[in-house]
């Protein structure tokens, strides 16, 4: 059951086979833990020894919001939209009827997700300004006017909201 829940769909595959993804993520890069990759036989076989007539999961992103494949047997459901902020998917929600009729409901990202997308970026051009300053501060602690000055420049030149790119030499250090 967990090879199945942590693996991922693939409709050129029939049985399980070692994802290509993992084998890449294991030298070096972050590994999300799919393993394996699986296809329509072990769909089928799954559903035939459980009794059970689709598999509904929601583990892997995708980017029209949800996926249906292997003869309407298996759905994968991602309810993130624009995922981590920057994927630009879809989202979905699945309605099941008692009958067993499955919907899919598909959405974007809210409008209030851009004010947040602003403020991460805001964030991370402080970070940088801040790992600029680390890598340039000499052995005592102090690092220059014109350092200083040219710190500043990158603030303003980096800030989204100004509509003016100023110059190093219209930068002046009080």
């Amino acid at each position: 059951m967990a090879d199945l829940v942590w693996s991922d769909p693939d409709p050129e595959r029939d049985e399980f086979t070692i994802s290509q993804r993992y084998i890449f993520l294991q030298c070096g890069s972050k590994c999300r833990g799919a393993g394996y990759q699986f296809g329509a036989q072990i769909v089928e076989k799954f559903l035939h020894v459980n009794n059970m007539r689709h598999i509904l999961r929601a583990h892997q992103l995708c980017n029209e919001g949800y996926q249906v494949l292997f003869n309407n047997r298996l759905s994968t459901v991602w309810s993130a939209p624009n995922y981590c902020y920057r994927c630009g998917n879809r989202a979905s929600i699945c309605e099941v009827s008692d009958s067993g009729s499955m919907s899919f409901n598909v959405f974007d990202e809210s409008p209030e997700n851009e004010i947040v997308v602003k403020e991460q970026q805001q964030q991370n051009k402080v970070i940088i300004l801040c790992q600029m300053v680390n890598s340039q501060i000499d052995a005592s602690g102090i690092f220059s006017v014109e350092l200083f000055r040219d710190l500043l420049f990158m603030a303003f030149w980096m800030d989204s909201k100004s509509h003016r790119y100023p110059t190093k030499n219209n930068v002046q250090v009080r």
